[in-house]
């Protein structure tokens, strides 16, 4: 009966009814849980009738008994027919329901899945979706808000403690390029996860990864901190705006690249600048949100002439 309460609350706030009656369980003999009357301009009536089903999935053959049922229940058709499922189906099906539905004298039909009452209630609805669900959007926006306001304060703080001042940075000078690893006041970071118990032995976490690793330093991004992880052979292929001559040649070519770790700054918990009496570099604290590490993805850094890297996607790179 919730699922109908829930479907009822929608189709009130739908249309001005001039008349809107819940059957529920009174209604089964007819097939009926909500009817609905529209009054027109011209002050004529349009009947609607819905038919709630919390299924967790329908076949055709279950579409055809439900309307084949209706009909037989009902001597006055209705202007429009809605079935109201809580589960998602096929275009296929949805357009075979109505199809029949025009058959057996319904010419108006439709269905509202799982998916449909889902974007009712988020995009409209959100009191319901509360009620319903326990689901508070103004408490996730609020969550939302304080996520930014938390990295952004992190970002200005890392870049503080970590880089070191501007005319220190290393620039090339026929390019004028800046060597990105020259802006830090250090070289070496020792990334750690939240979840290891066993710091200073370097020990599976779970049996699965460890629990800390030394990276170096690489560069800042819209979103976090680059880190190098390690150097490898590569085939690159890089798209056609991003074609770098080599010589005579063009890409796919094969070069020694520096692997590259993007962490976000949501997985930086914490960070200690001085380190300790085992590893002397920052101590970064990071939630290994993706299983194994922190880093929300990879690319990978050709170092050319004057130190300048060019960065290419996994999409780009093939490790040799």
């Amino acid at each position: 009966m919730r699922f109908e309460d829930l479907a009822l609350a929608l189709i009130y706030r739908m249309n001005r009814w001039g008349d809107i009656n819940h059957f529920g369980k009174k209604g089964k003999d007819s097939g009926i849980d909500i009817k609905a009357v529209e009054i027109l301009e011209n002050g004529k009536k349009r009947n609607h009738c819905f038919q709630c089903k919390r299924y967790i999935k329908l076949t055709k053959a279950q579409l055809k008994i439900i309307m084949d049922d209706f009909v037989k229940q009902n001597d006055m058709l209705p202007d429009k027919y809605y079935l109201v499922i809580g589960c998602n189906i096929s275009k296929q099906l949805i357009e075979y329901f109505q199809a029949y539905a025009k058959e057996k004298g319904i010419s108006s039909s439709a269905i509202w899945t799982a998916s449909i009452l889902e974007t009712m209630l988020y995009a409209e609805h959100h009191d319901l979706l509360f009620a319903y669900f326990g689901v508070s959007l103004t408490h996730q926006r609020n969550e939302k808000k304080q996520t930014v306001r938390r990295n952004i304060s992190l970002k200005h703080k890392m870049h503080r403690d970590f880089q070191s001042p501007v005319n220190e940075w290393k620039r090339d000078p026929q390019t004028g390029f800046i060597d990105d690893r020259s802006k830090f006041i250090c070289s070496e970071i020792l990334i750690r996860s939240i979840d290891d118990v066993f710091y200073p032995e370097n020990k599976l976490i779970d049996g699965m990864h460890y629990g800390y690793g030394k990276y170096g330093l690489f560069n800042f991004y819209h979103n976090g901190l680059i880190v190098a992880k390690h150097w490898v052979k590569v085939k690159i292929s890089p798209h056609k705006d991003e074609v770098i001559d080599q010589g005579d040649t063009t890409v796919p070519f094969e070069a020694k690249a520096l692997t590259l770790g993007y962490i976000p700054y949501a997985n930086i918990v914490d960070y200690d600048i001085d380190g300790d009496e085992y590893y002397r570099c920052p101590h970064l604290f990071c939630d290994f949100a993706y299983g194994f590490d922190p880093f929300e993805y990879t690319k990978y850094a050709v170092e050319y002439e004057g130190g300048f890297f060019h960065h290419y996607s996994d999409d780009e790179v093939e490790v040799l």
